[in-house]
């Protein structure tokens, strides 16, 4: 059984999260000064989230933005995986490079670029809980 219901529900929680990070003060900045464009696909529910980090966001207090499908972006990057794949890797549980190697996630475009934020993105695996925990969603804080 998937960890989300349904795309509305990935959306609420991972897509949460992306509002926490897009105004943090510490780890937005650090995204913004990446200049990438990312792209998530996920399946089992289907989804996909833009980052956007190489244009000014339209949202006051925003450093960078995300939105719920290609935003009308091409993407430096993509990353496609299953759902449950994604939440486990924002509770900290999935090493990315291994994760590619066993093409649990497989990817396309500037993964090098990529790979250059990933240190960035710590504070996240600390926060995803929290947002988790904030839709009265704790059971998938301990998957």
């Amino acid at each position: 059984m998937s960890y989300f219901s349904s795309t509305d529900d990935l959306y609420a929680c991972i897509g949460g999260l992306f509002d926490w990070a897009k105004k943090d003060p510490q780890l937005g900045p650090s995204l913004r000064q990446s200049n990438l464009t990312i792209r998530m696909v996920y399946t089992e529910p289907d989804a996909m989230i833009t980052i956007d980090c190489a244009h000014d966001p339209k949202e006051k207090g925003a450093f960078v933005s995300w939105s719920k499908g290609d935003g009308g972006l091409t993407a430096e990057v993509e990353f496609h995986m299953k759902a449950d794949v994604a939440h486990r890797f924002w509770l900290g549980k999935v090493n990315l490079l291994i994760a590619l190697t066993k093409r649990e996630i497989t990817a396309k475009g500037s993964i090098p670029k990529a790979l250059k934020i990933l240190p960035k993105l710590k504070p996240m695996y600390a926060q995803y809980p929290k947002i988790l925990e904030k839709l009265g969603r704790t059971e998938l804080g301990k998957a």
